[in-house]
């Protein structure tokens, strides 16, 4: 399980990233299908139907990837107990910082031959990799987000605490 709105940031970049998202970061959380899908109480319903929610386990998302520096792949499979994958090489998934985001949708949207295209897509990566990390959370286009967007994002992410799907969060 995942906070919505870190889910839908990261789903945005991920989309942006692969060149199929042509839309600014609050288009995208403005469109309703995208909301539904950070709705994983909606998502996992099937699941919890079909084996009942005593066989179903959810885990946070953050707290699968943190020991293994973000990478949810090795999370998973400690999670249910399979080797861990030593075969297979390590490769390094590339996540293109958050404020380059818009720069590489001008990118791949441009109408610059692939193999420019590719090579700009790199500076963007070797240039993301000596920025200060930065949460999602703080990009600018996303806060303070529309008040019906917030509301919804609420709505879901309390359903999720009250199914013990999300840890509630800290009072303060």
């Amino acid at each position: 399980m995942r906070d919505p709105l870190a889910f839908l940031l990261s789903r945005w970049r991920h989309e942006v990233q692969m060149g199929g998202e042509a839309r600014p970061l609050t288009h995208f959380l403005g469109d309703a299908d995208n909301l539904l899908s950070a709705d994983f109480e909606r998502r996992t319903q099937a699941w919890r139907q079909a084996f009942g929610a005593a066989a179903c386990a959810f885990h946070d998302y953050e707290t699968v990837c943190a020991p293994h520096g973000g990478s949810v792949l090795p999370g998973f499979l400690g999670l249910i107990g399979a080797p861990p994958l030593a075969t297979i090489p390590p490769t390094r998934e590339r996540k293109l910082h958050p404020l380059l985001c818009d720069a590489m949708r001008g990118v791949t949207l441009s109408a610059l031959p692939e193999e420019e295209k590719a090579s700009l897509c790199d500076q963007f990566f070797d240039l993301g990799d000596r920025l200060p990390p930065m949460p999602l959370e703080s990009l600018p286009a996303a806060s303070p987000l529309p008040e019906a967007l917030a509301a919804v994002l609420a709505h879901i992410r309390w359903a999720m605490v009250n199914r013990g799907l999300l840890p509630a969060p800290a009072c303060g």
